[in-house]
């Protein structure tokens, strides 16, 4: 038997289990026959079908289970089982084909029987050379492809008819869902003003164009308006994506909702997402890596997740500045973040040092939509005179360079002299810190929180030019500590 008794300890993605079986064509009895009968063939057809509909369900079952599902299905799909097992347990899923290049490969089969004199007629009109070469070919695929897509969303006979000449595929070939990365309806709602707001409807093709239109738009939308304190929401109600932006000092939003749908004779029809356009849109399943959450955590320093406990972060109150230092791992080509970068300190600054006013003034400030912008200016307060002060001057001052990047704020030295640096006690490949913004939770585990980039890049200038400023006093005023001259 495939399943042993007792509690199953392994677990796989049940969503992608039934995209793949769908994309194989089989029901959920099926599939269990496929992948029981064999194993066991003394359970009956309800068994096997009870025994699959609960793993589909839960994700629950055994390796072993898991293993056989991926040769099933890697059989009939003609997948890699190995890549099949990966994306069952939560890897990157299968990226759509290039619809393109099925397009070109049909030119290139019709061009080499010859029998396709409209072919003929569109390549000397759309690529005049005697001998297309194949960027000519491809350039053509290009725009067939795009004319198949609004063909489909426009059903224009005519057009249909001239493309199924070009291509030899008939009105059904032609007409199914060719578009393999979707079209997407996207509506997008604003409300700039109080009472007053405007709607802008699109066909987009492919999530792609959808996350780089929300992102460019939304951008624009945060730019504009300057508030203490933004928020993202990211919510799934299936089959719609919502992305809701808000300013938290007044009524002022901006909501993107979008759905894949798939054009017909009487209009637009609603479909589910592929499992790469969820993952392109949700990440993985623990919601750590995502195009809109990545995004979202450079704009607002707010984020709800698409999970309901996806909450970053949880407590304004837990912020903290997490500052680390870069290490030599032990393996260097297996070493993990953790084994390359050491916390030298968690930094908070002013908060929680008077906690009852500090309180109060939370308060206050959460009505006027502030709070996160004063307390991390309390987190942000003494950084400079309590922490980083320590840690550089063991360094000359003049070679400290400060940068804010996407995340984090890096402060490196410059190459010098190996002579130099091995007299400042400076490691061959130089040393280096980063400060990113954190929540500490009560286990004291540190989650890393969004740090809009304006604020970031704030505190990077802040602390340039507190650098700056120590480099100018070496030469004048009192007496100036030791680490300021570089001899």
């Amino acid at each position: 038997m495939i399943n042993k008794a007792g509690r199953p300890s392994f677990h796989i993605l049940p969503t992608r289990l039934k995209d793949l079986r769908e994309r194989a064509q089989l029901t959920q009895i099926a599939l269990s026959k496929l992948l029981f009968e064999k194993a066991d063939s003394l359970r009956d057809e309800e068994s096997m079908k009870r025994s699959y509909a609960r793993v589909e369900r839960t994700g629950k079952t055994s390796r072993e289970t898991a293993t056989r599902l991926t040769e099933v299905l890697g059989r009939l799909l003609q997948r890699d089982p190995k890549q099949l097992f990966a994306e069952l347990c939560g890897s990157q899923p299968e990226a759509p084909p290039d619809h393109v290049e099925e397009i070109e490969n049909r030119l290139k089969e019709q061009i080499r029987s010859g029998g396709n004199p409209a072919l003929q007629l569109a390549l000397r009109q759309f690529c005049p050379s005697d001998e297309p070469d194949d960027d000519d070919i491809k350039a053509l695929a290009r725009d067939i492809a795009f004319s198949m897509e609004t063909a489909q969303l426009e059903q224009r006979n005519g057009e249909v008819s001239r493309l199924t000449e070009l291509t030899g595929w008939s009105e059904d070939e032609l007409l199914r869902p060719t578009s393999l990365h979707g079209h997407w309806l996207l509506i997008t709602k604003t409300l700039r003003h109080r009472n007053r707001a405007t709607r802008d409807t699109k066909i987009l093709m492919g999530v792609q164009e959808v996350l780089n239109y929300i992102q460019r738009r939304g951008t624009e939308w945060f730019d504009w308006h300057k508030a203490s304190d933004t928020s993202v929401e990211l919510l799934e109600e299936a089959p719609w994506f919502r992305v809701t932006l808000s300013a938290l000092d007044g009524p002022y939003r901006q909501e993107f909702s979008f759905v894949r749908c798939h054009p017909n004779a009487t209009g637009l029809q609603w479909v589910k997402p592929s499992e790469w356009d969820r993952w392109l849109l949700r990440g993985d399943d623990d919601g750590i890596a995502s195009a809109l959450k990545d995004w979202a955590f450079e704009h607002a320093n707010l984020v709800q997740g698409f999970k309901a406990d996806d909450m970053w972060p949880r407590d304004v109150g837990r912020l903290r500045l997490a500052v680390q230092q870069r290490v030599k791992p032990e393996n260097p080509e297996s070493a993990g973040y953790n084994e390359r970068w050491r916390t030298v300190t968690i930094h908070k600054g002013w908060l929680d040092e008077d906690p009852v006013f500090q309180n109060e003034r939370r308060k206050s400030f959460r009505a006027a939509g502030q709070e996160h912008k004063v307390v991390t200016n309390w987190v942000e307060s003494r950084l400079w005179e309590d922490v980083l002060t320590p840690l550089l001057s063991p360094i000359p001052a003049a070679w400290w360079h400060i940068k804010p990047q996407r995340w984090n704020i890096t402060i490196s030295t410059k190459q010098v002299a190996l002579s130099h640096a091995r007299r400042h006690g400076l490691e061959d490949e130089g040393r280096s810190y980063t400060i990113r913004l954190a929540e500490e939770l009560e286990s004291g585990e540190l989650r890393t929180v969004p740090w809009r980039q304006q604020d970031l890049k704030a505190l990077a200038e802040r602390l340039q030019k507190n650098l700056e400023t120590s480099q100018r006093q070496v030469s004048i005023g009192p007496q100036r500590p030791s680490w300021l001259t570089t001899d």
